[in-house]
């Protein structure tokens, strides 16, 4: 296989991809032992590229949260990742959302070299704090949120790491859901890991390679193309957030399209408060891309990548924001989803977004 384009290579590869990715969903859906993950599907699995982007994912859900994380993870990282391998994180200040929210990713090796990761986050029943299930509005920081792991090693070499296992197991109020959706988690790691392995058997490495490097290319360009086609302007919108105790935040958000190009700009925007109402800041970005693409693009067969994400900038400015510097709780970090939704709405009412709530 040369490396000239292929466009009906490439869609067979796509979907060979996609499929792998719903394997995987498929082994999380069959295995897991919560409800939360078993009758409401609140995970999300996907493969990753070596450097961290998202190839393929059968869902948009959860592509803002691997495209955050995988910076810090990489940062730790790189260069250390053995065959066996499994990082565990759900750090909000590590790339992730709130704790309940726990990612699994485990490095994919071919013929001996590092080729990519395949990843899983899920929402978990419980995570330990304050509060039954880790989202009590009233925590002013996130010590009283639940255990925190900064991207550490679940897995190393291919064996349990016992001592984390059972740290995890002591801090929450459901350990069998908690410990059995996470073997359900490694699973799934597994089967994208034997899925894309077989990938590679069948067609070589160049040849999945260089689908990668077209794949996100399509998708930026879809995203682009889309920009170009709405008006050149400004779509605001505002709301106003209340804690029930009298901590009232407002979030602002102007959406700015010029020619292929976008920003969201969350100007006007109040600063953290002393509840579980603040964002990360790795998420404000990468939530809004996501709720962005699902508002404009949602019914459009777009490849599920990183790729969407490249025509869209979101300035974080930590003065003027949502946006928890630490150790402010970030149990209800959606915030600022709302708003980016509503205004995309305002772009194009014909897309409504489905997850402005």
């Amino acid at each position: 296989m040369t490396e000239k384009f292929d466009p009906i290579f490439i869609e067979i590869m796509r979907h060979e991809l996609i499929s792998c990715s719903e394997e995987m969903s498929t082994t999380m859906k069959q295995t897991t032992r919560s409800i939360v993950a078993k009758e409401g599907g609140d995970f999300s699995a996907g493969l990753l590229d070596p450097e961290g982007r998202v190839i393929a994912q059968a869902v948009p859900y959860g592509l803002g949260y691997f495209t955050a994380v995988m910076p810090h993870i990489m940062k730790k990282y790189r260069g250390k990742f053995r065959p066996g391998d499994v990082i565990i994180s759900n750090d909000p200040y590590g790339g992730l959302s709130h704790l309940p929210d726990i990612a699994l990713v485990m490095p994919i090796f071919w013929r001996g070299d590092h080729r990519g990761f395949a990843a899983v986050v899920q929402h978990h029943t419980d995570i330990g704090g304050r509060f039954p299930g880790g989202m009590g509005l009233p925590c002013a920081e996130i010590y009283e949120e639940g255990l925190r792991l900064p991207a550490v090693r679940y897995y190393e070499k291919g064996q349990l790491i016992e001592s984390v296992r059972e740290i995890i197991a002591a801090a929450v109020r459901a350990p069998d859901d908690v410990l059995g959706d996470l073997d359900a988690g490694v699973a799934a790691c597994r089967r994208g890991e034997r899925a894309l392995t077989a990938l590679f058997d069948k067609y070589g490495h160049d040849a999945v390679f260089n689908c990668y490097s077209h794949l996100l290319a399509h998708s930026e360009s879809l995203v682009r193309s889309v920009f170009r086609s709405i008006p050149d302007g400004s779509y605001s919108c505002s709301q106003t957030f209340d804690d029930g105790g009298g901590t009232r935040v407002e979030i602002a958000v102007t959406l700015t399209i010029k020619g292929d190009d976008l920003v969201v700009d969350f100007t006007g925007t109040g600063p953290q408060v002393a509840n579980a109402l603040n964002c990360p800041p790795d998420l404000i970005g990468n939530f809004t891309c996501n709720m962005v693409f699902m508002a404009l693009l949602g019914g459009s067969e777009v490849p599920i990548n990183s790729g969407l994400f490249a025509p869209i900038q979101v300035p974080v400015n930590r003065v003027n924001m949502p946006v928890s510097i630490g150790p402010g709780a970030t149990a209800l970090t959606r915030t600022p989803n709302s708003a980016a939704s509503r205004a995309a709405e305002r772009v194009s009412p014909s897309t409504a977004c489905l997850l402005a709530a």
